[in-house]
């Protein structure tokens, strides 16, 4: 007999999917988010035709049935292979799941299962682009205070200003912020919101990265003209590294707002169903950044997986001759890599379908 109140820890969330895709040390944050319900004997609990995409219904306790027919309604059982899966799952093949039993059912949001799936991934991310200025800080490479360069001839020269059209440079250069900083200053750090973007004007800064990480705790040096903070921006994650100044210096700064506006939306741009039919076969290639568990438990047909945390180790083998779009089941990551391979020089947009 159902209880009436359903204990939910990590234990059991582990056990669900893709809930058990979220990493160990932020899984608990879904706890708080968790509503149960218990429906009693023949309560419809989800319909095909309406069912809302923004939540994932599991099957806790009792038992339910899928009515896809009069004659086929199969029973469902807690602790069955198929309640690992969300319920929405059995309405892929139509019908509605309907409550056989009085029976406990917990309910999570979609949105938010992706983001901290997707947070665990960006730790594979550095907090800043390394190809635009960065590199590894080392006691013989000494911090030169008498050298100053023109930080927008650096900045313009990296791949993210290649790719933000004129118009759109002179709007970024117009709403840009200056914010004047001391040495020692924490600017970013790791395991908190995004919430601006950075270019250093004048000064010098490091990354420390996590111990614990797939950096290792190395620490990388920043020089003018360098910029981060926008990867976790466009992903919509937490910071996954700490920026700390290494000497006085001048940032100019974007809110999240305006940076989304300026620079992630003509970077992150969408292609119809009808400019895809327009493209030539051999020229078009569908990719998938999901998890490779996530891409196996079903993806569009043709398409290929490249995870988000590894997508940096492929760029060599993209083809500047092909038009990428990125599927968009989980539309942060999703972002994301069309973000990071505009930026290297790829034709890539996102499915807006």
């Amino acid at each position: 007999m159902p209880k009436n109140k359903i204990i939910i820890d990590r234990s059991i969330l582990k056990t669900l999917y893709p809930i058990n895709l979220v990493a160990d040390n932020v899984i608990d944050q879904l706890i708080p988010l968790i509503s149960t319900d218990f429906p009693t004997m023949g309560h419809t609990i989800l319909k095909a035709a309406t069912v809302d995409r923004h939540y994932y219904h599991y099957l806790i306790e009792g038992s339910v049935q899928h009515r896809m027919s009069f004659a086929n309604r199969p029973i469902i059982k807690c602790g069955d292979a198929l309640c690992v899966n969300p319920l929405e799952e059995l309405l892929k093949s139509g019908g509605a799941v309907k409550a056989h039993d009085r029976c406990g059912v917990i309910r999570l949001p979609v949105d938010e299962v992706d983001k901290l799936i997707a947070l665990g991934q960006s730790q594979e991310f550095i907090v800043v682009h390394m190809e635009d200025g960065g590199s590894t800080l080392s006691d013989d490479q000494p911090i030169d205070d008498n050298f100053e360069v023109d930080w927008t001839e650096a900045f313009l020269q990296s791949t993210l200003a290649m790719n933000i059209p004129a118009a759109t440079m002179m709007q970024l250069f117009a709403c840009i912020q200056d914010v004047e900083v001391v040495e020692g200053e924490e600017i970013i750090k790791a395991n908190t919101q995004g919430d601006y973007f950075y270019i250093i004007k004048k000064g010098y800064a490091r990354v420390l990265t996590d111990p614990l990480g797939p950096f290792a705790g190395e620490v990388f040096e920043l020089s003018i003209g360098a910029y981060f903070g926008d990867e976790a921006l466009v992903a919509d994650t937490i910071r996954n590294a700490t920026v700390v100044m290494d000497s006085d210096g001048l940032l100019g700064r974007l809110e999240a707002e305006t940076f989304n506006e300026i620079i992630k939306t003509p970077l992150v741009r969408t292609l119809s169903a009808d400019d895809i039919k327009a493209i030539s076969a051999d020229k078009l290639v569908f990719i998938d950044v999901r998890l490779g568990a996530e891409f196996r438990h079903g993806h569009r047909e043709g398409a290929k997986n490249y995870p988000i945390a590894y997508l940096r180790r492929y760029f060599n083998s993209f083809d500047k001759n092909i038009h990428y779009v990125v599927t968009r089941e989980c539309i942060r990551r999703s972002e994301l890599a069309v973000y990071l391979l505009r930026q290297a020089g790829y034709e890539v947009f996102l499915d807006a379908a």
